[in-house]
Order: C-alpha cells, then structure tokens, then sequence
C-alpha cells in the first residue's frame, strides 16, 4: 500500500482533552504518552522519532541510576558475574533495582556487564534504551472516520503506513556494504482507547528502531530486503 499523503503536526494536546479519550466538541484524539492530537482526517507523519530523544547517560551515570547500595544483601549471596563473595569493604553488592527479584553484584562485574551488553546478567532485565538496526524509512498515521474495522462496533481507524525505500546496509546489518530491498505496509488500528495505547507503543517501537530490520523474508523468500522484526502488525 502507498503511504499516506503529505502530513500535518499537530502543535500539542488541545484544552480539555484526555489522553486516549474523544472529546464530544471537535472529537481530538490525545496519544497518550505523546502529546500528539488527531482529529478527523488528520495525518501525522515522521523520518526520525515521535519523541524527544533523551541524553544520553555515561555508563557511570547509568550504574549510579540503576544501582541501590542501602539495600542489605543476603549473606549468602554471590556476585553472578564472578561468583565472589562481599566480603571486602570495596567489594559492597549493588542492587539492580529494575529486576523482578533482588540481584546483587560488584560494582566492576555490574559495570562490565551493563556495557557488554545493557542487561542484567542473571534475569536479563534491559538497563537503558534497546536500539535496534531498523533502516531509514517513513512513519504516517491518519486518522479515518469512515474506515470500519471488522469486529468493532464504531467506525473510525488509526491507519498506520510505513515506507521504506532501498539502500546499503550498515555495520550491525547481516551484509554490510550489500544493497537491500525497501518494503511498504500498512496496519489498521481501531480510534478506541485500547487503539490508541497500542499506537502510542508502535511509536516508542518506531523510536527505538526494532519494527523493522534488513534480513530475509520468510513469507516470500526475498534475501536482503527490509522485514518485519518481531512485533507483527495483524
């Protein structure tokens, strides 16, 4: 499917809406987490990011966010990375505070494990924003009020389309210096509550760059051509 025409940006939330809710007097849709507002006919459109992207930490400063020292470690507990114990006055156990269960470990071993590869060593819990190898592409959404969705009882859809054209792949793409194919999509979400929650996760997906990645197709078997990744769009 082509991509949607040329877009428009709404400037922010308008007075009175609520995110993810309707309002009665000119119908603003709010995305919620986004501050973006579609009305009617609307299309918003991005080459780059829906958000703001945040500065980014030094490996210092994501340990002394992702780490809690007043928390008391278990007396038998051992460093995963290395297996130590915390004997030592500078050998103290740091807390990842983001896991689901309490995970101790040395602040070298926790610093070579978040810069090796961001992640809890023990439950894999990501540490800091997961940046994936999607290629440059376009992102619309439009807002149609006479799209009627099967199984859904008002009529109105997000139409989310994306268009990516061809190119060489980079560094952490499977051929680097090898040209891959572009691709064009388009998913259909109901304007609901529940519509627009999973749109604003689209977006944030979109930012991150894991939607789509240069691979091989195995629905049509094309080699080096742009491909889902992951998070299909049904």
């Amino acid at each position: 499917a082509a991509a949607a025409a040329a877009a428009t940006m709404p400037q922010g939330p308008a007075a009175g809406a609520r995110p993810g809710r309707v309002k009665a007097a000119d119908k603003t849709f709010v995305i919620p987490g986004t501050g973006h507002v579609l009305r009617p006919g609307d299309t918003i459109s991005t080459q780059d990011r829906w958000l703001p992207a945040q500065p980014a930490r030094t490996l210092d400063e994501t340990l002394r966010a992702a780490t809690d020292s007043s928390s008391v470690c278990p007396e038998d507990e051992r460093c995963p990375v290395c297996l130590g114990d915390f004997d030592a006055a500078d050998e103290r156990p740091f807390r990842l505070p983001l896991c689901p269960t309490a995970h101790y470990l040395h602040l070298d071993c926790a610093r070579d494990a978040l810069k090796a590869a961001g992640r809890c060593p023990t439950c894999l819990t990501t540490y800091g924003e997961r940046t994936g190898t999607q290629p440059r592409g376009t992102m619309n959404i439009t807002r149609c009020e006479h799209t009627r969705l099967s199984g859904e009882r008002d009529a109105g859809a997000f139409v989310v389309s994306y268009s990516f054209p061809g190119g060489i792949q980079g560094e952490r793409h499977p051929s680097p210096g090898h040209a891959y194919s572009g691709t064009h999509r388009t998913a259909y979400l109901p304007v609901s509550r529940e519509g627009a929650a999973v749109l604003a996760l689209f977006m944030r997906a979109w930012d991150q760059r894991v939607l789509f990645t240069v691979g091989n197709s195995i629905t049509t078997g094309a080699t080096n051509t742009t491909v889902w990744n992951g998070i299909h769009h049904k």
